[in-house]
C-alpha cells in the first residue's frame, strides 16, 4: 500500500469519525490525483481505487457541508445531479472572417454574403468588437425567455427539442443594469442580451467512416442562440437592435475527450512524422546530397524519393483532415500526449447540464440572422419556409467560453 493511499484512508477515517460523532456533516471527498474516491452514504464511507477512476480530474476536493442537528436530513445532503446548472463566461468576438488557404471556397462564399447583407465596409480595416457575458446554463426550458420574433428560426437552429436555457447574468453599476460592456469612440457602452435555449447534439457518423458509426471520442455539437437587444457599434463593426445570434461549437465530456485524443493521436503523429521526413530529406545542410545535382542518375533517384515523401505527406494530411474537425484540437502529437495536464486544466472544464462529467468547449462560430432585401429563401434549408424567407445567416465572428468556479469549489 503506497503512502498516498495510507494518507487517503486515514483522512477518510477521520472524516467518518467526525460525522459519526456529530451526525451533522455531509462529506464528499475526491482524490483525483491518487485516483481514489471517498464519499459518505447514510452509514459509511466508500473508498474506491482504480487506474481509470476519476483520471480526468487531477486535484483534490474536500467539501464539507455543516448543518445543525435539528435540521439535518437526507434532503439536506449535497448530491451531484446530471442536471445541475453551471456558470460560464462567454466571449463574443465580432470581426470579418480571415482568409484561410485551406478553406478558400467557404471563405469567399461567406465574404460575398457578408458584403451583400451587411455591406462591403463591415469589419474592414481589421475592426473588432468583443463582448464578455456571464451566463447560467440550466436544464430548464423557459419559452418566455426567448425572443418571440424569429422564434421558429431559433427552434430550427437547435435541430430538435431544446434541452435547457442559457440565462445571461445581469451586472449592476450604480443605477445601470446590463449584461456586457465595450468601449468605442463615444466611451463605455452598456449592452443588454436576452437569454436563449441550448441543445447538445450527439455525434453523427462521418461520410468517410468505414463502419458507419461515429469515431470514438467524436465531438458533440453544442448549439444555442442569444439576442443582443442593444445596438452595438465600434469602428466598422455594426449590429442593430434585437440582433439574433446563432452559435455553434464542438464540445466534449471528459471521457469523450480522452477517447477523442486516443483516436486523433495516430493520425496526428503520422501527419507530423511524414512532414518531418520530408523536411529532413530537403534540408540544405543535412538533407539528401543526391539533390545537389552532381550526378544525373542520382538526382533523378533523389527526386523520385522526394515525390514519394510528398505523396505520403499529402495522404497522411488528407486522412488527418477528414477527422480533425470532429476531434479535440491539439497542435502537435507531442503536446497531445500530455492528456492529464489538459484534463487537469480548470480553465476549460466546467459544469454543463446533461451529465455528471464536466464539459469543455472549443472555439466556435457566430452566425447573425440578417433580414434580406429580396424574398428568396435563405442559405439554410429551413429558411425556405414562407415565414422565414426574408432572413439569411452570415458568419460574423467566433466565440469561446470558460467555466466560472466559485471559490469553495476549487
Amino acid at each position: 500500500m503506497t503512502n498516498q493511499i495510507r494518507q487517503t484512508l486515514c483522512l477518510a477515517l477521520v472524516i467518518w469519525s467526525t460525522w459519526h460523532q456529530h451526525h451533522s456533516i455531509a462529506v464528499a471527498f475526491q482524490s483525483y490525483n491518487g485516483q481514489i474516491h471517498a464519499a459518505r452514504t447514510d452509514s459509511c464511507i466508500y473508498v474506491l481505487c482504480g487506474p481509470r477512476y476519476f483520471t480526468s480530474r487531477m486535484k483534490t476536493h474536500i467539501r464539507i457541508l455543516s448543518t445543525s442537528l435539528s435540521s439535518q436530513s437526507k434532503d439536506d445532503t449535497e448530491s451531484i445531479s446530471p442536471w445541475s446548472p453551471g456558470k460560464w463566461k462567454i466571449t463574443l468576438q465580432f470581426k470579418r472572417e480571415e482568409d484561410s488557404s485551406e478553406n478558400n471556397d467557404s471563405f469567399r462564399e461567406n465574404i460575398a454574403l457578408m458584403n451583400k447583407l451587411l455591406g462591403e465596409d463591415w469589419g474592414t480595416n481589421s475592426a473588432q468588437l468583443a463582448l464578455f457575458v456571464e451566463v447560467l446554463v440550466t436544464a430548464d426550458v423557459d419559452v418566455e425567455s426567448v425572443a418571440n420574433d424569429k422564434q421558429s428560426i431559433q427552434s430550427a437552429w437547435l435541430g430538435g427539442k431544446p434541452t435547457g436555457t442559457i440565462e445571461c447574468i445581469p451586472q449592476t453599476t450604480l443605477d445601470k443594469t446590463y449584461h456586457s460592456t465595450y468601449i468605442n469612440n463615444e466611451g463605455q457602452q452598456h449592452v443588454q442580451i436576452s437569454s436563449g435555449q441550448w441543445r447538445i447534439e450527439p455525434p453523427m457518423p462521418l461520410i468517410s467512416s468505414p463502419t458507419g458509426k461515429p469515431l470514438p471520442g467524436q465531438a458533440s455539437t453544442l448549439r444555442f442562440s442569444l439576442t443582443i437587444q442593444s445596438a452595438i457599434k465600434r469602428n466598422s463593426i455594426l449590429l442593430p437592435v434585437n440582433q439574433l445570434l446563432l452559435l455553434q461549437c464542438n464540445s466534449f465530456r471528459e471521457g469523450q475527450f480522452e477517447d477523442g485524443i486516443r483516436t486523433l493521436l495516430p493520425f496526428q503523429s503520422a501527419k507530423d512524422n511524414a512532414q518531418r521526413k520530408l523536411n529532413e530529406q530537403l534540408d540544405h545542410e543535412s538533407g539528401d546530397r543526391r539533390l545537389d545535382g552532381k550526378d544525373l542518375i542520382s538526382l533523378l533517384e533523389g527526386y523520385k524519393d522526394v515525390a514519394g515523401l510528398v505523396f505520403e505527406r499529402d495522404e497522411r494530411y488528407r486522412k488527418w483532415k477528414d477527422i480533425q474537425g470532429v476531434l479535440p484540437c491539439i497542435e502537435t502529437s507531442e503536446i497531445g500526449y500530455n492528456v492529464d495536464a489538459i484534463l487537469d486544466d480548470d480553465s476549460r472544464w466546467g459544469v454543463w447540464p446533461g451529465d455528471t462529467d464536466l464539459l469543455t468547449i472549443e472555439r466556435g462560430f457566430i452566425l447573425a440572422v440578417v433580414e434580406k432585401k429580396d424574398a428568396k429563401g435563405g442559405t439554410l434549408p429551413w429558411m425556405e419556409s414562407k415565414s422565414e424567407r426574408n432572413f439569411d445567416t452570415v458568419i460574423v465572428g467566433s466565440w469561446s467560453a470558460v467555466p466560472i468556479w466559485d471559490e469553495d469549489e476549487l
